[in-house]
């Protein structure tokens, strides 16, 4: 799969995409929610899942970004992760309602899993 990645941490960045491109993956890592979406201005159609963070400083949240992606017609069908270590059942909830997966950062296999789940 081609998957774009944004986590504003480097370390978190680069675990996660070593992980990815282990597995098979290519992928696109950004920084922030602003430069997601900037990329996906300019190539909707270019990628098969995106994962972000929900906290990142310096723009949008990964809420605000699945929110925004949700209500754009080009990415209402790609699988969206939300990778955060906010646990909160409220959190997880409204993820799910905008029909997206949350993965509990911390735990690679829940990102990995949830990746798995989406490609099927």
């Amino acid at each position: 799969m081609n998957i774009l990645f944004a986590d504003d941490n480097p370390d978190v960045r680069e675990l996660v995409t070593m992980g990815l491109v282990g597995r098979g993956h290519d992928v696109t890592v950004v920084q922030n929610g602003t430069e997601l979406l900037k990329i996906l201005k300019h190539g909707p159609g270019k990628f098969d899942a995106i994962v972000t963070d929900n906290s990142m400083p310096g723009g949008p949240s990964g809420i605000e970004v699945l929110r925004r992606l949700r209500s754009d017609e080009r990415f209402k069908k790609i699988p969206i992760i939300v990778h955060s270590g906010d646990r909160a059942a409220a959190f997880q909830i409204e993820i799910a309602a905008l029909d997206a997966v949350f993965a509990s950062k911390g735990q690679s296999n829940s990102l990995f899993g949830a990746l798995d789940d989406v490609h099927k």
